[in-house]
């Protein structure tokens, strides 16, 4: 009887089939393992790690050749802030066309989208346009969130160019704007704006606002 249970040479033919028998369970969960952890490892190592994120809030809508080429731009005027030996900006767009305010499911999702990036504590740099600025500052939320221009802006600014609400200056008309001129970017009614970095002590937090205002500068230069 016991020689119905002998286990075969190993290696052999009937060695294998053994293994598979007893232990298939153990090498399929195993191979899933392995091939999950290749998975990540790949992902992680393709992962673009973004120094800055530019958030566009506006009535319309940048083209994907225009949000690329403002990225690499804007990529050019940062420092790594994150340590990995690169430097990235990533451009996140909120459109509150006219189309979009016909809907109220998409109203819905944009207001709870631009809820998070005021709640995120990393989202530092904005684009808008005239109308948004506004309305975002209208918003109880995102009260005294913004740097006042004084605090960030380099040099002496025209005033037609700066953008007042209430008691403070909070944003930089970019019509004179060289890098977006030069980019072909109709940027007329486009503002730059400055968030507040609550937490200075963290330092990838504070390197990312420095980055922040280095690009704000660097929009605002005229020609």
């Amino acid at each position: 009887m016991a020689e119905m249970f002998e286990k075969p040479k190993k290696f052999s033919g009937e060695w294998f089939r053994y293994v598979w028998d007893y232990y298939k369970v153990h090498i399929l969960v195993a191979v899933a393992v392995i091939a999950l952890i290749a998975v990540t490892v790949v992902e992680v190592l393709n992962t673009v790690h973004y120094d800055v994120n530019i958030n566009y809030i506006a009535s319309d809508v940048l083209s994907f050749d225009v949000s690329d080429k403002l990225a690499n731009k804007a990529a050019e005027q940062i420092e790594d802030g994150n340590g990995d030996g690169e430097k990235h900006v990533s451009v996140t767009q909120l459109n509150f066309t006219d189309e979009a305010m016909q809907n109220a499911n998409q109203i819905m999702a944009l207001e709870n989208k631009l809820m998070t990036v005021f709640a995120s504590e990393d989202e530092m740099m904005f684009l808008f346009d005239e109308a948004m600025l506004k309305d975002v500052l209208d918003m109880s939320a995102t009260e005294g969130v913004f740097v006042p221009v004084s605090q960030w802006a380099d040099g002496d600014l025209s005033e037609e160019l700066l953008y007042e609400y209430g008691d403070g200056i909070y944003a930089v008309n970019l019509k004179n704007s060289a890098i977006l001129k030069e980019m072909g970017i109709d940027a007329s009614g486009m503002f730059v704006a400055v968030r507040m970095n609550y937490k200075p002590e963290d330092e990838k937090l504070q390197k990312s606002f420095e980055n922040c205002v280095a690009l704000a500068n660097s929009l605002i230069k005229e020609s």
